[in-house]
């Protein structure tokens, strides 16, 4: 009967803990160059102007629905994309350049406990067999440059199908505005610090551009995460103009 008792217990546990889900986001820093609106972060510098956003469950959302981000089967994206259990961040990152002359060689980064962290390919990912938890998205065109055709005040409200289009050129061109997602396999603790690099190079000269972000973990049964849900839906981004 103990053997019995001992053997409920033990699966009731595991139970419970195998179903526990976290909600993982990152929020930017207030600097004197960052000008913040909701969670999305705008530096404006003499070259362009970089917005950087690390995607949440509204932005998912506007990314599941999007044809132009799905796989060729057209398959209907599931809600197991980023969120929850699945192990990357992935950065939305605007580039508009503000002058008469191009920008090339755009890379991101992260700078996390004195390592520097590169962007995953859709190749590593597979290998890493990350990718079946993202079905219906596909990878590799999440990570091509998007040209933004019009302005927007709120980032989770584009239209990724109408207001924008495949970019083909490997550098800016100017006063042209793209968009782009990297993604990141990280092992992030619970208010860790971070930053978040953006180099470019413009005629010759190599510019690198800093966010500084900090890491945050709920699980989605706690009173924290509930509280956090409420802050956020009186935060709603406004204004955010390219």
């Amino acid at each position: 009967m103990k053997k019995q008792i001992i053997l409920l217990i033990t699966v009731s546990i595991f139970s419970c803990s195998y179903n526990i889900k976290y909600y993982r986001e990152s929020i930017p820093k207030n600097r004197l160059d960052v000008n913040l609106t909701g969670n999305t972060a705008l530096i404006r510098t003499l070259h362009a102007d970089i917005f950087v956003k690390h995607i949440d469950k509204d932005l998912e959302k506007s990314v599941q629905n999007s044809f132009c981000f799905r796989s060729d089967d057209n398959t209907q994206a599931q809600d197991t994309f980023i969120i929850d259990e699945i192990p990357l961040d992935i950065f939305l990152i605007i580039i508009k350049n503000r002058t008469n002359k191009p920008i090339s060689d755009i890379n991101s980064s992260i700078f996390y406990e004195k390592k520097s962290l590169s962007p995953l390919s859709p190749e590593l990912i597979k290998d890493e067999k990350i990718y079946p938890d993202y079905n219906g998205i596909n990878l590799e065109k999440i990570g091509q440059y998007r040209r933004i055709l019009t302005t927007f005040s709120e980032i989770e409200k584009v239209n990724f199908d109408k207001d924008t289009s495949l970019y083909k050129f490997k550098t800016l061109l100017p006063n042209d505005a793209i968009m782009f997602f990297n993604a990141y396999k990280t092992a992030f603790r619970n208010k860790d610090d971070y930053k978040l690099k953006i180099s470019y190079t413009q005629e010759n000269i190599k510019k690198v551009i800093d966010f500084d972000f900090t890491y945050f973990e709920y699980r989605t049964d706690s009173a924290e995460y509930m509280e956090h849900l409420k802050k956020t839906e009186k935060e709603k981004e406004k204004n955010l103009w390219l």
